[in-house]
């Protein structure tokens, strides 16, 4: 293993070439790419979230009765039932939130909607769980700017390849045979994203 400061200790397979591309620069594709990838993997390794598309349910019939005159403050989820799997524990936390700040949102959605709202926001939680947060905390530790490395992380949470990677954790939620979608690059390295205007890109 070369040494210097690009390596990354205690990271999942897969997400040390994530930190890689971060740390080089790499275009927001290759990075989206390469975290799609270790996603797949990892879900893999850790058995997915198997109760991911009922926690979503369970979520649109908890805000709908939140939004409803029948509010009387109960939480149908019944926490001496839950998971102790990391991945589902931080998917109801996720759950919890989106029922609290966005009940409106939730209660009109669809039931398919709803699971792939509750997927995306799942794996933007999970990203830190499984290595940006490590990520970040060495970027800082090594001088690079914060929002620079937070906002390289939120374009990669935002591309298309994670919201696809979302629709096929739904159809694979224990991992089994859950493969990153395939992409086109564009080319553009992170730097220069940072620089173009949202509606550009």
């Amino acid at each position: 293993m070369p040494d210097d400061d690009r390596w990354l200790r205690g990271l999942p397979p897969g997400w040390s070439k994530v930190w890689r591309y971060i740390d080089s620069g790499a275009s927001l594709d290759q990075l989206a790419r390469a975290t799609a990838q270790a996603f797949a993997r990892t879900f893999r390794d850790v058995g997915g979230v198997p109760e991911l598309r009922d926690i979503a349910d369970e979520a649109v019939q908890r805000a709908q009765t939140k939004c409803s005159e029948l509010d009387l403050g109960i939480d149908g989820h019944d926490p001496l039932h839950a998971s102790n799997h990391p991945p589902t524990v931080i998917t109801r936390q996720v759950v919890d939130a989106l029922v609290e700040a966005q009940p409106e949102k939730l209660a009109s959605c669809a039931t398919l909607e709803a699971q792939q709202v509750v997927a995306e926001a799942s794996l933007k939680e999970l990203a830190f769980h499984f290595g940006f947060d490590r990520m970040v905390k060495d970027a800082v530790r090594r001088g690079k700017e914060l929002l620079q490395v937070l906002n390289i992380m939120e374009l990669v949470l935002a591309h298309p390849q994670i919201k696809a990677l979302a629709v096929r954790l739904l159809r694979h939620p224990d991992g089994k045979g859950l493969r990153a979608p395939g992409f086109r690059t564009s080319g553009m390295s992170t730097s220069e994203l940072l620089e173009t205007p949202l509606g550009d890109l």
